[in-house]
């Protein structure tokens, strides 16, 4: 998968071209689907949802009637990895109606656990709105769509690098830089900065 396939088909969906619309969701649905999966390895076993639901729910609001408009293939992938955290963030949030208050420290070591740490709904939420601090910033906005498709879709330095067509060295810098961003904002806001 390419730019130069995906970026005339998001041309085309921006007009409401559903042909183009079923086309560039062919083309992404394994991407969308393995960020899901990922996404949900993370969360607690006894109230993971299934992978189908998140995906059914991601194409409804990438695709539906209030859906964004993509501009190019970093912005869409940005958001699928957005839309799986908001997905995961809700349904844990409507499984607890008291959510438990984040310890600063127990998430900054969070941000650098392997793939396989499972987080807290709360986690995600904090991690999720410190990225989008970050995404304030439109100069780190790329930083921010890396981040997601690290913490929020798993994905790989290559696969993040295949998916935005970046190379692995830019997309590594951006995650260091990103990371740092994140660290120095977590701990100003704990009075520790």
């Amino acid at each position: 998968m390419n730019g130069q396939d995906i970026t005339p088909l998001l041309e085309r969906v921006r007009t409401g071209d559903a042909d183009a619309r079923s086309r560039l969701w062919e083309r992404v649905e394994r991407e969308v689907r393995a960020i899901a999966s990922h996404a949900l390895r993370r969360e607690n076993k006894a109230h993971r949802m299934e992978t189908t639901a998140v995906v059914d729910e991601a194409y409804l609001r990438l695709f539906g009637e209030k859906a964004p408009a993509f501009e190019h293939r970093e912005h869409l992938f940005g958001a699928v990895a957005r839309i799986v955290a908001e997905i995961l963030i809700g349904e844990a949030r409507r499984r607890r109606r008291r959510p438990k208050p984040v310890d600063p420290d127990a998430l900054l070591g969070v941000l650098d656990e392997a793939p396989t740490q499972t987080w807290t709904a709360e986690d995600f939420a904090a991690v999720d709105a410190a990225i989008d601090r970050l995404e304030e910033d439109p100069r780190h906005e790329r930083k921010a769509n890396v981040l997601r498709m690290q913490y929020f879709g798993g994905l790989s330095l290559e696969k993040i690098a295949e998916l935005l067509e970046l190379s692995r060295d830019s997309v590594k810098r951006d995650l260091r830089l990103g990371r740092a961003w994140i660290y120095r904002e977590l701990t100003r806001r704990k009075g520790l900065g």
